[in-house]
């Protein structure tokens, strides 16, 4: 398939989704102004994907034209535990090496918070269509903690919202 094919669902997920359900009401403002860059990496391998999301956080860092960048792994052959540690590992490095503030975040089709069931309808807040990292800006995350928005909150609310639909109601919306 081709990058426009993983770039469209991702959108569609996006609207769908994060912005229709209201998972994230962050993410409202960059989606409708178009903010939000979206790319593939089509590597199976861990190596040319760690220097795109290296080169990405440097590009999103200086970026007056994006917030938030989506780098869309699908050849990918990690499950989701892996795949955090394989982020996590990538989110290390930008800090030490690069000096740069970039929040990465883990959105799989295997999402499961720790000491939840696999079925559970709440680790929708973090499945996705495909594998794929989420750069976030520190100015962001800087935003959010002077708004005094309640996080917890908003993850509860989420929680419960998700956990009122079955997985045909929520995968329905991927498509």
């Amino acid at each position: 398939m081709d990058d426009s094919f993983y770039i469209s669902q991702t959108r569609r997920w996006i609207e769908k989704v994060v912005v229709g359900l209201n998972l994230c009401p962050f993410a409202v403002q960059p989606f409708q102004n178009n903010k939000i860059h979206i790319k593939v990496n089509s590597e199976d391998q861990s190596s040319p994907i760690i220097n795109d999301v290296l080169e990405e956080s440097l590009h999103l860092s200086a970026s007056t034209k994006y917030e938030t960048s989506f780098i869309i792994t699908p050849n990918i052959r990690l499950g989701f535990e892996a795949y955090y540690d394989f982020v996590s590992d990538i989110q290390d490095l930008i800090q030490s090496a690069y000096n740069v503030s970039m929040m990465l975040i883990v959105f799989h089709p295997e999402f499961r918070y720790a000491n939840s069931d696999y079925d559970d309808t709440g680790n929708a807040t973090n499945r996705s269509p495909f594998p794929m990292i989420h750069l976030l800006k520190q100015s962001s995350l800087d935003e959010v903690s002077t708004s005094n928005y309640d996080i917890g909150a908003m993850l509860e609310k989420n929680r419960i919202l998700l956990g009122d639909m079955s997985w045909d109601e929520i995968r329905s919306l991927y498509h």
